[in-house]
């Protein structure tokens, strides 16, 4: 067995709370006393439309697709979206590397895809499932993991996809996944300048999502992107969060969550899910402060479900300088009229094909909801 797996190991055996990455070991920024105004931005749905070969406005402005199947000139790079804010593209539009380009699909026909326009679902009706991932910034095998991501999504027909750590390499790579395509709506990355954004996925068969934002977070330059569905209980809202990374940012966390609960709380139901940050300090309970259940806590009371686990993930050796962290910052936390019913550690399997073994350096997490109407 590798040295840095067995002494990861041999810590668990050992009382107390696992050790923080020494990445998080610092002291909080200054910026997390920041009093500066706190924004919000539209961020308009996006579907993939086979006829322009593009991610655009939907449901209502793409194109429907015309009769004649896509050139062999045709590329599936993703088209450009200059950012609305002046700033340069921040997801769609950001050149794929020329090994992405290569490995991008095929130019596929109209016969041989459905638009993402068709079959456009109302309202979420239901029993759904939600899925978050830190999806790690690193630049390593861009390609080779985000199609093993959109194969897993595909696979596991998710509803709604919460991603954290996305980079504009990392979401070109998965939005030319055919998979993704077909499939999914999605949120640009416009107004993220952040190495930490986040984002979602919809599946357009389920609900197109009435609308999603952009929104400031308190003392730090990251966002969170939450998005709102109808439903037959009102408004289901959900939110992509990766809060501060510090371990003693307590206060910026509590700020922070505190911030996304209060945007969610006409909603009759939301879910955050997303890096939370969090180890097992007790002194955070901000969530449940602001009335929202953790879901693994509530469904698996006896397991400590570790999302990154230095000790069976190595990408985690590489994130925390060769520290086999174990701890569990992802969550899913709910809180409304709808209710858990299943949440499962997801991403864990090591993937063939990837020198790096795994999809990321965290796990994710995928939970199923039944609506209480």
């Amino acid at each position: 067995m590798d040295a840095a797996l067995q002494q990861g190991r041999a810590r668990l055996a050992k009382k107390g709370p696992p050790p923080e990455p020494p990445s998080l070991i610092k002291p909080a920024s200054p910026a997390s006393a920041s009093k500066a105004p706190l924004l919000a931005k539209p961020l308009p749905p996006l579907a993939w439309s086979p006829s322009s070969r593009s991610w655009c406005p939907c449901p209502c402005s793409c194109p429907s697709p015309g009769p004649t199947p896509p050139t062999a000139s045709t590329t599936t790079t993703p088209t450009t979206a200059a950012a609305s804010d002046g700033g340069p593209p921040q997801n769609i539009g950001t050149a794929l590397p020329s090994s992405a380009t290569a490995a991008s699909s095929p130019p596929t026909t109209t016969a041989e895809t459905s638009t993402s326009t068709t079959n456009v679902g109302s309202q979420l009706v239901g029993t759904f499932s939600v899925m978050t991932l830190n999806v790690w910034i690193s630049m390593d095998e861009v390609e080779l993991r985000m199609k093993a991501l959109g194969e897993l999504i595909a696979s596991l027909s998710v509803d709604i996809v919460l991603l954290q750590e996305m980079t504009p390499y990392l979401w070109n790579a998965l939005l030319a996944q055919p998979a993704i395509q077909q499939h999914y709506a999605c949120t640009s990355l416009v107004g993220q300048t952040s190495s930490y954004r986040t984002c979602i996925l919809s599946k357009t068969t389920t609900a197109f999502p009435k609308s999603m934002e952009c929104v400031d977070l308190p003392g730090t330059g990251r966002k969170a992107v939450i998005g709102q569905w109808d439903s037959p209980i009102g408004i289901i809202g959900m939110a992509s969060v990766h809060l501060q990374s510090e371990a003693n940012a307590i206060q910026a966390r509590d700020l922070q969550f505190t911030h996304v609960a209060s945007l969610l709380s006409h909603c009759s139901a939301s879910i955050i899910a997303g890096d939370f940050n969090i180890n097992y300090n007790k002194k955070e309970q901000y969530a449940q402060k602001c009335g929202y259940e953790d879901v693994w806590a509530q469904l698996h009371p006896d397991e400590r479900g570790y999302t990154f686990d230095g000790t069976t993930n190595t990408n985690v050796l590489s994130s925390c300088q060769g520290s086999a962290i174990v701890s569990r910052f992802d969550r899913v936390v709910v809180r409304g009229r709808i209710s858990p019913v299943k949440i499962d550690i997801v991403a864990k399997m090591p993937v063939d094909g990837l020198a790096m073994k795994w999809i990321s350096d965290h796990y994710g997490l995928l939970a199923s909801f039944v609506q209480k109407v």
